[in-house]
């Protein structure tokens, strides 16, 4: 089994809040609930296990936006031991820009530029040890735009 995912260097105002553990917990049982009900159904479907099948989906999807409503609002939560997390993650992009890799350094332009920088070409010499990436971030011609994406894992509910 892979190693747990640790979220601590990525993770956007992650503390653990007693708000969103509670929220997750909420939501755990209720798709325990519907585990167990995707179980009965599959032995003997009625109505009745049906129509509770259908309302702990409901409570599955308004629980799971809960959720998301007290992370926003409260912070992220990650507990690595039982790989629970329920999370903002940064993400970050490197941007380059042409202009002032050309300034800085004009001996590498036509190994690298076209219309925009050469990624692979530029990676390349990072490789190769020609260029530093801490010296072209520092330069500005490597920029990151970060974005965040929503992370919400739970271990796999267990079924009666």
């Amino acid at each position: 089994m892979a190693d747990p995912k640790d979220y601590t260097n990525s993770a956007v105002d992650i503390s653990n809040p007693p708000e969103v553990k509670a929220a997750i917990a909420e939501l755990q049982e209720w798709k325990t609930r519907l585990a167990a009900r995707d179980n009965d159904i599959a032995k003997l479907v009625s109505e009745d296990l049906a129509k509770d099948r259908e309302w702990a989906r409901w409570q599955v999807e308004d629980l799971t936006k809960a959720l998301r409503a007290a992370i926003e609002e409260h912070g992220g939560y990650q507990d690595i031991e039982t790989e629970t997390y329920a999370l903002f993650q940064t993400r970050k992009t490197p941007e380059y820009d042409a202009q002032v890799f050309t300034e800085k350094h004009p001996m590498a332009v036509q190994m690298v530029i076209e219309q925009a920088i050469n990624k692979d070409a530029l990676k390349g010499l990072i490789k190769g040890g020609i260029l530093s990436e801490q010296d072209l971030i520092g330069e500005g011609v490597i920029t990151y735009k970060e974005t965040q994406a929503f992370i919400l894992s739970l271990p796999e509910p267990k079924a009666d």
